[in-house]
């Protein structure tokens, strides 16, 4: 999203050779939206796995612990 919002926003496009920088900048800062917006869910998926995964390990420390 920052290089989209860079491209948008400063002359950085007419330093690269870019004549309208408007169009480029928009597309790559909406492509960076939506990877931000599909990996929330991902990681919810991913912690809730690993929650489920090692769930009895913890509460077997965390008993050893509480009653040490």
């Amino acid at each position: 999203m920052g290089a989209g919002m860079s491209l948008v926003m400063t002359e950085i496009g007419a330093v690269i050779g870019i004549a309208s920088a408007m169009v480029p900048g928009i597309v790559i800062g909406a492509l960076g939206l939506l990877m931000a917006a599909v990996n929330y869910p991902i990681y919810k998926r991913i912690l809730g796995a690993r929650k489920k995964k090692y769930r009895a390990e913890i509460l077997s420390l965390s008993d050893k612990i509480a009653n040490a």
